[in-house]
């Protein structure tokens, strides 16, 4: 957000606060703080109020949706911020006293002090079905009275593509729906899919069988569902889940005879799953810190106890992805100050090699781990060769963009390879297949319409 001081404001990394830097270029530093007595462990999505020092912001406590978020008031130099209300969405400001923000599918405006940070009356209603993407609402306010925001429907809804290796599409599998991940199963005739319910706004797991078209509900708990996560045989599937507080890794059997169980010996703040390793051995997970970063960690699958932490360092480490042969895992780091793919070996960490060039996020072992393959928030798919000497150091050859998909958010799950390594998946908008435009509503004149509102 570009302010009218002529500062900009940013989140950054998981476990940031928000960041400003002048627009003229210049250091860049922290202006807002966490309230860790509230279990503050992000800051996010910064809004520039038209007087351009003071701005809302969202922030992001421990434990699960439920525990509430908040969105805050800060000031431009001081770290200090005022909360304004507990809220699961961002919030933006309209001139010249309007707070707007998403609950429950639409969209509403309430009135706003902006120098207390005071909420005024009740809210109001000024769009329904209002829609978002992965991670955030879909609106934007304007200084001059202007809303615009994305209705749900089609432009809301994903596709998952398939794609050769050169990047030719060979078609969609499932409909179109509001994906927050999937997995192939290692038989490839399987799709494990983590879908938003309309009713809820909260994320099941279902199993799709691809050969009939077929999908069933795999999972019925009221909480959230994420980040499935396949077994080597196929029978068994890992996910996460907040029904408890914080997200959890659970399992359950494909079958759905046995109910689902949390895996023991699981500590501290959210953590979900990665990987299973095909031999079985071994399941990599991401899991919060106690400042807000990404820990990588890798469980023994037999007792679930004292995980391996992968690079233990006090940026974020990610993604984490054990090489087919089990001597070497792969990992998202920030510690250059952009994400980056490493390689180290495994389980001890003995040697350690930078994979990726100009960014590079969640990586995947194609088959035989003679290539790693990562993404870029451009879309681009990117296959870097590898080759492991005599005396098993590990050597990385020169990145190749594949082909560019769509944009990608870094989001876990959102893309996925067969086991033999030549057909890659990719969620994608599902307007990018159907040739359907994203709806997006405009309300010229916002103010007016509350105006009327107020007076019914």
């Amino acid at each position: 957000t570009w302010g009218k001081s002529g500062m900009v404001l940013f989140d950054g990394a998981a476990g940031d606060s928000i960041r400003g830097m002048p627009a003229t270029g210049g250091a860049i530093a922290a202006v807002s703080s966490y309230d860790r007595k509230m279990g503050e462990l992000q800051h996010a999505w910064p809004s520039f109020l038209p007087d351009g020092k003071h701005f809302l912001f969202q922030a992001f406590r421990k434990g699960s949706s439920s525990n509430g978020n908040a969105v805050r008031l800060g000031t431009l130099g001081s770290l200090h911020s005022v909360f304004v209300d507990s809220l699961e969405s961002r919030a933006e400001f309209l001139p010249p006293d309007r707070f707007v923000y998403v609950k429950d599918g639409a969209l509403f405006a309430r009135r706003f002090d902006p120098k207390s940070g005071r909420l005024i009356g009740n809210p109001i209603v000024i769009g329904e079905n209002a829609g978002s993407t992965s991670n955030t609402q879909a609106f934007s306010t304007s200084s001059t009275g202007t809303i615009a925001y994305q209705s749900t429907g089609q432009g809301d809804m994903q596709v998952i593509g398939r794609y050769d290796r050169a990047g030719h599409r060979q078609g969609t599998l499932l409909e179109p729906m509001v994906y927050s991940g999937f997995a192939l199963s290692p038989d490839g005739h399987r799709l494990a899919v983590s879908a938003r319910s309309a009713q809820s706004q909260k994320n099941d797991l279902w199993i799709a069988d691809l050969a009939r078209g077929i999908r069933t509900k795999f999972t019925f708990d009221p909480g959230d569902e994420i980040w499935p996560v396949w077994s080597p045989d196929g029978e068994t599937l890992l996910f996460a889940s907040d029904r408890g507080g914080n997200y959890r890794i659970f399992l359950k059997p494909v079958s759905g005879l046995v109910d689902e169980k949390e895996m023991p010996g699981q500590k501290g703040s959210h953590v979900g799953p990665v990987q299973w390793t095909p031999d079985g051995q071994w399941i990599t997970a991401m899991q919060i810190g106690d400042v807000g970063d990404w820990n990588a960690i890798v469980y023994a699958a037999k007792d679930f106890t004292s995980p391996i932490v992968v690079g233990a360092t006090s940026n974020n480490e990610a993604q984490p992805e054990i090489s087919p042969d089990g001597r070497f895992i792969a990992y998202t780091s920030t510690e250059s100050g952009a994400p980056e793919v490493y390689v180290q070996t495994f389980p001890k960490a003995t040697g350690r090699w930078q994979v990726s060039t100009a960014h590079g996020v969640a990586p995947l072992w194609a088959a035989g781990g003679t290539d790693l393959l990562y993404r870029r928030g451009s879309g681009d798919v990117i296959s870097v060769p590898v080759t492991v000497s005599s005396s098993g150091s590990f050597e990385p050859g020169t990145p190749v963009t594949l082909f560019q998909g769509a944009p990608f958010n870094n989001q876990n799950g959102h893309w996925d390879i067969s086991r033999d390594g030549k057909d890659i998946y990719l969620l994608e908008p599902a307007g990018s297949s159907s040739g359907q435009v994203t709806p997006i509503i405009v309300i010229l004149d916002a103010n007016a319409e509350l105006t009327g509102k107020d007076k019914r």
